[in-house]
């Protein structure tokens, strides 16, 4: 995982890094996370749980992100769920995967910070050429913090943030696909 993306987690909890570093003697790094105010025990609900648990999905989905790590993980979680997955590595590559297997993706799950072309650049490709697709963000980002990025795009269906569990890859997954509404987030 990234330095952008630990800090982008790490905001979004409310939380924050320090880093000091010396020459000669190597860099620290500081996680500070916020006191919950929820029991950790108690999660997920177990209505939630059972909910999404049932849930199969279905189809191909184009997973774009630049993180060997988190391409694993999500693609063996997507199988888990029932799709069949095309794996992209960047976003230059989903755009040109995009174009050629369009009729057969169902929806592409994005991440927003690539390198060789950003999330935001990849949507304004996708929906100048296919309006009617769908795109679900999986990002460390807040939901405020993408906004702004992402004000005028029709294509985005949903949000997953980073890291989830299966379960909230699930639950995301299945109100983007079954009823789409403004971002896919489990009940808290």
């Amino acid at each position: 995982m990234g330095l952008a993306s630990v800090l982008g987690i790490m905001t979004a909890h409310r939380g924050g890094v320090l880093i000091e570093t010396e020459y000669g003697k190597g860099t620290m790094m500081k996680a500070f996370f916020p006191v919950s105010s929820v029991e950790t025990s108690q999660e997920l609900s177990r209505d939630f749980v059972m909910e999404t648990a049932k849930w199969r999905g279905g189809g191909t989905i184009l997973l774009a992100d630049d993180d060997a790590n988190v391409i694993q993980v999500s693609k063996l979680m997507l199988e888990n769920i029932g799709f069949d997955v095309i794996v992209a590595e960047g976003g230059e590559k989903a755009v040109q995967l995009y174009e050629k297997h369009h009729q057969e993706i169902r929806l592409l799950m994005l991440d927003m910070t690539m390198p060789d072309l950003g999330g935001e650049a990849v949507i304004e490709q996708i929906q100048s050429r296919y309006p009617k697709a769908k795109i679900v963000i999986n990002t460390a980002y807040t939901k405020a913090g993408l906004n702004e990025i992402l004000e005028d795009q029709t294509v985005v269906a949903g949000i997953i943030h980073k890291p989830y569990t299966l379960s909230e890859l699930r639950y995301g997954l299945m109100q983007v696909l079954e009823s789409q509404p403004e971002s896919a987030q489990p009940p808290t």
